[in-house]
């Protein structure tokens, strides 16, 4: 009984230091793809998270990719159990902000999740995404009052031409199987929005149907056509 007795407190023991112990760093590249809680009221057009990608070492270093802010800062993290906080730059002093969000990474998926007090983004590993030039192209939609031009450039530059919405793109498979564009994109002078599309390409066109908190809106599906090409000037 006395045996038994130790061997119950030892397996005790050890069940609580793996509770304790920390979660492995999640060493990698990773891109922001999409939210499953999303910050923002404005629900189908929230704003992206304080930085788009991330790149994680091994060494206690990250490299946070703000591409709204065309920026790279290298900072260093820490990890409590399955907690990881960054010490953000404040330029131009030379003081830090700590940022911290519960982690967990999903290997069948190839996704980490950074979780805060008010939102949940995801982010793809960058092997992941998909190339560009399955939907790179300039694209026309000829709705009942203009004509609006889609640029998505195959250095995932995003812009719709009328509307004057510039910013970048990424294009990924859901666990559907089906293509999602994820864009990041502003007005000039205004605030960065999010935006998902389910995307149907083909020679011919490109369908896309917006996703919102509670999946596709096939309502708002709109067709678009390659742009023809433009007639040379006369000199």
């Amino acid at each position: 009984m006395h045996f038994a007795r130790k061997i119950l407190l030892l397996l005790s023991l050890c069940a609580l230091a793996a509770v304790a112990a920390d979660s492995p760093a999640p060493v990698g590249t990773w891109l922001f793809v999409y939210y499953t809680k999303a910050p923002s009221a404005i629900g189908e057009m929230p704003p992206p998270p304080l930085f788009d990608g991330i790149e994680v070492r091994a060494d206690g270093t990250a490299v946070l990719r703000i591409q709204t802010k065309l920026a790279t800062p290298t900072v260093t993290y820490s990890i409590e159990k399955d907690v990881i906080r960054f010490a953000l730059p404040l330029p131009p002093t030379e003081n830090t902000m700590p940022f911290f969000a519960r982690f967990k990474v999903d290997e069948e998926t190839g996704t980490l999740s950074l979780q805060g007090k008010d939102s949940e983004a995801v982010f793809l590993r960058r092997e992941g995404l998909l190339p560009l030039r399955q939907v790179a192209g300039t694209w026309q939609n000829d709705a009942e009052k203009f004509t609006e031009t889609l640029d998505l450039g195959e250095d995932g530059l995003f812009r719709l031409r009328k509307s004057l919405l510039i910013g970048f793109y990424r294009l990924w498979k859901n666990k559907q199987g089906r293509l999602v564009l994820t864009v990041i994109a502003a007005r000039p002078g205004t605030s960065w929005h999010t935006f998902l599309w389910e995307v149907e390409p083909s020679p011919q066109n490109l369908v896309l149907t917006p996703i919102g908190p509670k999946g596709a809106i096939p309502q708002h599906k709109s067709v678009w056509h390659p742009a023809p090409l433009a007639t040379p000037q006369k000199p």
